[in-house]
């Protein structure tokens, strides 16, 4: 079958279809995805002007010196905003259709972030269009608040910060994902946890709700207790990542206030205290005083990888060496020669 239209409203008018045609006497789950806030941020005609000729604030980190704040990390990602050696910049690949150009590193990272948020904020104005479309048949039919609804994302995404987009890094703007979840009779709005949680809970966080057995092969736990308000003793002080790949290739741990990351060929690392530096604008790897908190992080991240079954032997094995950039993406990165 083909389509006319924007797709997040036809794959809403399709969930819709669905709602309206069940069997309203049982219970239902209904899963709806819109892939849009992804590059190339596609956008229907009816938001185009959404903000426009308005400049869109920067993030404090757009025009971070990656090379030396985070050579082995930030330094290494292939989807920078403008960064010459990187694989993806932004810029290069859209300055064709952007507004102006330059030659001044630091004004084609703001450009090619100026024409990157306006298409972003455009196209999750559309999804904001069909996350309400189906909330308010969920109140005409008088279930919306006997329904729980979730709202979350597969991953974050960087939007300027550090001077990249994409994801894929262990670092806060990618690691962490929206999860909103309304529930009234259990969940009172407005409540915040900020506990660690992960995407292989979702399953069963469904399945506590849902009145059904969590079956014992799924890693993940129920969250129910975090959206009662609860904060449950035993519950997880770490989180274990690893991303292999392609370069930067790392892994570490995020705890509910540092981080610590790891990469396979070499023993430098790096290390954030994300209480007083949220952004990670410091590596602290170096930092004498925090050496004692640096190797309790590490005994931590030992003993999450041994739960896991995860050796360091074996994240070497898979992981390549992490000095080699990815091949370049493509990308023109200089001016066409004039035909004589």
């Amino acid at each position: 079958e083909k389509y006319e239209g924007y797709y997040a409203d036809r794959y809403t008018d399709r969930a819709l279809k669905w709602l309206k045609g069940r069997d309203k006497d049982k219970p239902f789950y209904l899963s709806l995805h819109f892939k849009g806030p992804h590059e190339s941020f596609e956008y229907p005609e009816r938001w185009a002007k959404l903000h426009a000729g308005r400049k869109i604030p920067e993030p404090d980190s757009l025009h971070e010196n990656v090379d030396k704040s985070s050579p082995r990390l930030k330094g290494m990602h292939y989807s920078s905003m403008y960064d010459p050696k990187s694989p993806k910049p932004y810029y290069l690949k859209y300055e064709n259709v952007l507004p102006s150009k330059s030659n001044d590193p630091k004004e084609r990272r703001s450009l090619a972030y100026q024409h990157m948020i306006h298409k972003f904020l455009r196209c999750v104005a559309a999804i904001d269009d069909n996350v309400k479309r189906v909330l308010e048949y969920l109140d005409a039919e008088g279930i919306k608040d006997n329904t729980l609804i979730i709202y979350t994302s597969d991953q974050g995404y960087w939007l300027g910060q550090h001077n990249m987009h994409d994801k894929r890094l262990i670092l806060e703007e990618s690691l962490k994902m929206p999860f909103i979840v309304r529930y009234p009779k259990e969940i009172k709005a407005g409540t915040v946890n900020d506990r660690l949680g992960m995407n292989i809970d979702f399953g069963p966080t469904m399945l506590d709700y849902a009145g059904v057995k969590i079956p014992a092969a799924m890693q993940g736990v129920s969250l129910r207790p975090l959206l009662r308000g609860e904060n449950p003793a035993d519950w997880r002080t770490g989180i274990f990542y690893a991303y292999y790949g392609r370069a930067p290739l790392h892994w570490g741990i995020r705890t509910q206030r540092y981080k610590l990351i790891h990469f396979p060929d070499t023993d430098e690392f790096e290390f954030y205290d994300l209480k007083f530096d949220p952004h990670e604008m410091r590596n602290a790897a170096s930092d004498p005083d925090q050496r004692t908190t640096i190797a309790a992080t590490e005994e931590q991240l030992n003993k999450l990888m041994n739960q896991t079954g995860i050796t360091k032997k074996y994240l070497l094995e898979h992981m390549k060496n992490n000095k080699e950039r990815p091949p370049l993406s493509g990308v023109r990165r200089v001016p066409r020669k004039k035909n004589k």
